[in-house]
């Protein structure tokens, strides 16, 4: 009755894993509280990026010996280092223990955060088949629809919520969190729009958004969401072009 436990199977963590990976995104993206917190954006999107991030961890941990292969090795290296480096300045600094932890107000990119989001890094990583990211990428873009849609509500300045800034910045609270989330949603859209298997219909969608999505981005004033879209535009057509030379070749 009260013999040893079992680990869990290879494949339940890695579906926990990809499941937890797969919500993290949109729910953090678009989740706030504007009528239960002071600070309506940071403090409900850190707790719930910190609960799914122990949770991967604790799923990493429980079937170790299953992972170890799939984990890599510079990756846990370099991510114990970064971590060896935030915790370092607690006993090298006079800060406030509290500030360090959970960061500036109204930010709170402190060390609870900055962990938190390597732990997510490390559970990312085990994720290796090509038909889960694909779906991660579509919950991308369905978290860039809801926002896209609510930044037209503030722009046409019908929000129901009384926030104290007019611009648009969607559920990210800030314009330039919203440029750059954006610029990163027209780059993948821009992408998935040129795949030869996909519906015209669906392509024509997809140019939809990231048309309204560059409006939304030239409105906030930001130059954040531009630069990443067109460098990361250069970059997908210089990888485009050396792929059809190796083909030809």
């Amino acid at each position: 009755l009260y013999g040893p436990m079992k680990s869990p199977s290879k494949s339940i963590v890695d579906r926990r894993i990809y499941q937890f990976t797969l919500f993290l995104g949109p729910i953090t993206t678009l989740l706030i509280s504007p009528w239960t917190n002071y600070d309506p954006i940071n403090l409900i999107k850190i707790l719930f990026v910190s609960t799914i991030a122990f949770g991967l961890i604790g799923l990493i941990i429980s079937n170790t010996k299953s992972l170890k292969q799939k984990i890599s090795r510079p990756l846990i290296f370099i991510s114990a280092g970064f971590l060896f480096s935030l915790f370092l300045p607690l006993i090298t600094t006079s800060a406030p223990i509290s500030q360090q932890f959970w960061g500036m107000q109204g930010r709170n990119t402190g060390i609870l955060a900055y962990t938190s989001l390597t732990f997510v890094l490390i559970g990312a990583s085990l994720i290796q088949d090509l038909s889960k990211f694909r779906s991660i990428l579509n919950g991308l873009i369905l978290a860039a629809v809801f926002n896209t849609l609510y930044c037209i509500i503030q722009i046409a300045k019908i929000d129901p919520i009384k926030w104290s800034e007019y611009q648009p910045f969607g559920t990210l609270g800030n314009v330039n969190f919203l440029s750059s989330f954006l610029g990163m949603t027209c780059l993948v859209c821009s992408i998935l729009a040129f795949e030869e298997k996909l519906q015209f219909s669906r392509k024509l969608l997809l140019m939809l958004l990231v048309v309204i999505d560059l409006l939304i981005i030239i409105k906030t004033q930001s130059i954040q969401g531009l630069m990443i879209y067109f460098a990361g535009g250069g970059i997908a057509l210089f990888i485009f072009i050396i792929k059809r030379f190796k083909n030809l070749f």
